[in-house]
């Protein structure tokens, strides 16, 4: 058991392996009782390190000693190609485990670790090389920084990391006219407009933007997020951009859907919904440019942004994973 020894112990962890390997295959072989092995490490002194044990080792490292809390994993389904892969993610530090019992093996404690799923991902959609590692032997391996972006999208609609954000609206309108689009773009470029004046300092100068003027003046610039995937209805619209637009738009459509006077009256607080605490380091510029943003905006915009918002809600009944409560 893993709570009887130090797995960096490579001499002790040699022998537990041996131990597991004998256990998996009393049970599965359906042996008697009297050929039950031994559970008493000291009986396997002997045994050497083969293929298979070091592919148990590197198993037993990644998930009781690599993998952190918060990190993502993956596991795929008996399909692979066909099939799809679940994103889930670790609630606790390595060193807190559960015990389990399964039905393949009755009466043993399974030592595992405590997963959130998320979500999944289609395996057409990933690369076949990609798809062989799922199921390689190793059973235990980093994702390339390539191949984030598809797993972070299943298991988190909003999010951002160094060199990305991404925010998710899903439609739900059996039909997206072109003016619930046209308001939920205008969300979403002047979302950019904070970012661009968050990042030069010119958040101080809000109060004396002119909407027509800038509904004229629009900069495409890397401020601007990319839609990614195409709009359908029902079905997702997912922005992105090196900068954070998608979530600073997702937040604003959010906090929007209230009358303007009584955002303006209000004070403004952000948390983690994930568990209700404090934010995540990655969330600190977005709390503090959209709350800057909505202190320095006129009333006449916010009731503009407010009317955008609120109405390309009704048209195309969109929704985002963030959620607004009042006091």
């Amino acid at each position: 058991m893993l709570k009887d020894f130090d797995i960096d112990d490579d001499d002790l962890l040699r022998r537990w392996i041996s131990i597991s390997q004998k256990v998996k295959s009393f049970h599965i072989r359906g042996l008697s009782a009297d050929q039950n092995p031994s559970r008493d490490p000291d009986d396997y002194k002997g045994y050497k390190w083969t293929g298979p044990r070091i592919n148990a080792k590197g198993i037993v490292n990644g998930l009781y000693s690599r993998a952190k809390k918060g990190d993502l994993v993956l596991v795929t389904s008996p399909g692979v190609a066909w099939g799809r892969t679940s994103v889930g993610e670790l609630l606790d530090p390595p060193d807190e485990y559960i015990y389990e019992r399964i039905g393949r093996y009755p009466r043993e404690n399974i030592p595992a670790r405590r997963v959130r799923w998320l979500g999944t991902v289609d395996n057409t959609v990933l690369e076949k090389g990609f798809v062989s590692q799922l199921v390689s032997q190793s059973g235990f391996s980093q994702v390339r920084r390539s191949d984030f972006d598809v797993f972070f999208r299943a298991a988190y609609p909003n999010f951002i990391r160094t060199d990305l954000a991404n925010s998710l609206f899903n439609i739900q309108a059996e039909e997206f006219s072109t003016v619930a689009d046209m308001y939920l773009k205008l969300i979403a470029n002047f979302a950019a407009e904070i970012a661009r004046a968050d990042e030069r300092g010119t958040l101080k100068d809000l109060p004396k933007l002119k909407f027509d003027d800038w509904m004229f003046s629009l900069s495409d610039d890397e401020f601007v997020a990319n839609q990614k995937i195409k709009i359908e209805s029902p079905g997702k619209n997912l922005l992105q951009s090196i900068k954070m637009t998608p979530i600073l738009a997702a937040v604003i459509f959010a906090v929007c859907q209230y009358p303007a006077a009584d955002i303006k009256a209000s004070e403004i607080e952000f948390k983690n919904s994930a568990n209700g605490g404090p934010l995540d380091e990655c969330d600190i510029p977005i709390k503090d440019a959209s709350g800057a943003a909505f202190n320095k905006m006129s009333l006449d915009l916010l009731e503009k942004m407010c009317k955008a918002a609120q109405t390309s809600e009704k048209l195309g009944r969109i929704t985002t994973p963030i959620r607004t409560v009042t006091k």
